[in-house]
């Protein structure tokens, strides 16, 4: 549970991903440690995407 919890912290405190309190009960009691970090990189990859989907957006719509 320790490593667990230390993977979701670092992806929280330095990378800016969160899950819901559903979601963290869910993973941190259901799954392992290496899964816990695949899913925090899926996340932040998802999380990385829209930001640079709402990039693209603006900047479209700036140069209208």
């Amino acid at each position: 549970m320790n490593r667990k919890l230390n993977v979701y912290r670092k992806y929280k405190n330095e990378m800016g991903v969160t899950l819901n309190k559903k979601e963290r009960e869910d993973v941190l009691g259901r799954y392992a440690s290496v899964d816990v970090e695949i899913l925090m990189g899926h996340k932040m990859y998802d999380l990385r995407q829209e930001q640079a989907a709402i990039k693209i957006q603006n900047w479209l719509r700036k140069s209208k």
